[in-house]
């Protein structure tokens, strides 16, 4: 189902969910943030965020730029190349399956890859 935003006059928050994008009211009251007006008339707000696309960078399993070559060269010798940028040091993945192949042969998992 389509879900809408809604904001107070106070500028409190808060979304709901109707049947169809013909069913979404221009106002809403809340529980307990009181009367609020559609932010998005008759266009859903998004589910889930989806990925700009791959290659991705990760800084969680970067280094420092002055450590870049010496973490490419390790994960050449682990078995999966892997890029690093050389102005902040983020690891480049460049598909679901290099990320999961580099973070398994570090000790890592990625508990939001959906794999």
């Amino acid at each position: 189902m389509p879900q809408f935003g809604y904001v107070t006059p106070d500028g409190a928050y808060f979304t709901r969910e109707f049947p169809s994008l013909d069913h979404a009211p221009r106002f809403v009251t809340h529980p307990w943030a009181g009367r609020g007006k559609c932010t998005t008339p008759h266009k859903p707000l998004p589910v889930s965020v989806k990925s700009k696309g791959w290659p991705i960078k990760s800084s969680a399993v970067g280094c420092n730029p002055n450590q870049v070559d010496g973490f490419y060269q390790r994960s050449v010798d682990r078995g999966v190349p892997t890029e690093f940028d050389r102005r902040d040091g983020d690891a480049v993945f460049t598909s679901p399956s290099h990320q999961r192949k580099y973070l398994k042969s570090i000790g890592f998992r990625n508990l939001d890859s959906y794999y």
